[in-house]
This record gives structure tokens, sequence and C-alpha cells, in this order.
């Protein structure tokens, strides 16, 4: 879970060991969850598209909209979720907007253990 554009599908594949999420430098590339069994089909990764916290605030959606069908896949994956990584892009300072998505996080998974990673650290100190 994370904004768009922070490396959450890199690191899906990363983990899967295969390429199986599409990464791309552009925003808003991935627009569905990915899924992927593990230790036997016991656990699934997910990767979810970046969430949009100017949806959080609105609160219910209407399904009208691109955005909005892709919100209500990532709050689908943080009910179903016993483990939620938040991804923050390292190479830049932490927003706002990661700020409320930790709260919602936290106040809406609330079975899910949550953990911050810090992803694209390559390179932070060449």
């Amino acid at each position: 879970m994370g904004l768009p554009n922070c490396g959450k599908s890199s690191l899906f594949n990363s983990l899967v060991g295969e390429n199986i999420a599409i990464v791309d430098s552009h925003y808003g590339t991935t627009r569905d969850r990915k899924e992927f069994p593990i230790l036997n089909g016991l656990v699934s990764l997910i990767d979810t598209p970046g969430v949009e916290t100017v949806l959080l605030k609105k609160g219910a959606v209407s399904g009208a909209t691109l955005k909005e069908e892709i919100f209500k896949q990532c709050i689908s994956a943080i009910h179903e979720s016993n483990l939620i990584f938040l991804v923050v892009d390292s190479k830049k300072a932490v927003t706002q907007e990661e700020i409320e998505l930790a709260h919602y996080l936290k106040a809406f998974g609330k079975h899910a253990t949550i953990r911050v990673v810090f992803n694209k650290c390559d390179g932070l100190y060449d």
C-alpha cells in the first residue's frame, strides 16, 4: 500500500521473484491489484494501485470513476490483510499524504499489522 509511484510494484516483483506486475515510471500504471500465493497458498502477496488520499477524505465513493474503482480495490485489500506494508519512496521526504494514509491504515486495517517500508534506497548515498 502506498501513494502512486513509490515502487510498490517493483517491490512486489522482487518479493515474488517474477515480473508479474507492470513497472513503469509513469504515474498510475498499476490499475488493478495483483495477487501471488506463497508458502503453498497459505499467504498471498498483494500489489495494489497507488492510493489517492483525496479519496480517503471523500469517504464513500460512487464507483463512477476509474480512480474510485482503483480506490475500492485498495480498501478491499486493507480489509483482507493481516500484514500491510506502507511503502514510502525514500528518495523523497515523507509527505502529509503518506501520514494521512498511515492514519487511515491504522484506523481501518484494525486487525492488520502495519510496517513502513522505505523503498528506492539504491543509489541514495552515491
